[in-house]
């Protein structure tokens, strides 16, 4: 399933990126018709009127491309669990809002990352010895 969603994402990433590339020769080739001057007036109105395609074709690309869930990071802070009363946080607090406590400052453990306890001697998610 893991494998399948990847490649969905890969496929969206590939359509984006070829829509994202038409539209920038679509625009490209139609501005070298008008300033060279071959067929200048069916140009700029194929440049005017392509412009209708290629506007949402290049919006519509750079969203498949990953637009979208950079937007979706951007709306909501991390949150993580405070280790005093493991109620949910946000990532940016300097104190727990529901006990007031500074331990998620704790040093990190490292092994795995994860942070833990001043006073504990093992990390509680990975184990491993803080010593």
């Amino acid at each position: 399933m893991k494998n399948l969603r990847r490649l969905g994402r890969v496929a969206r990433f590939v359509v984006g990126l070829a829509m994202v590339v038409w539209t920038i020769y679509g625009v490209t080739t139609m501005l070298t018709h008008v300033v060279s001057g071959a067929e200048r007036g069916l140009a700029a109105f194929l440049l005017i009127v392509g412009a209708v395609l290629w506007v949402p074709a290049l919006i519509l690309g750079f969203h498949l491309m990953g637009g979208g869930r950079f937007l979706k990071a951007t709306r909501r802070p991390k949150q993580f669990c405070c280790l005093a009363c493991n109620e949910s946080m946000p990532a940016l607090a300097l104190f727990c809002p529901h006990c007031g406590s500074e331990a998620h400052r704790a040093p990190i453990c490292r092994s795995c990352g994860a942070p833990r306890q001043v006073d504990h001697r093992f990390c509680r998610d990975c184990g491993a010895s803080a010593v």
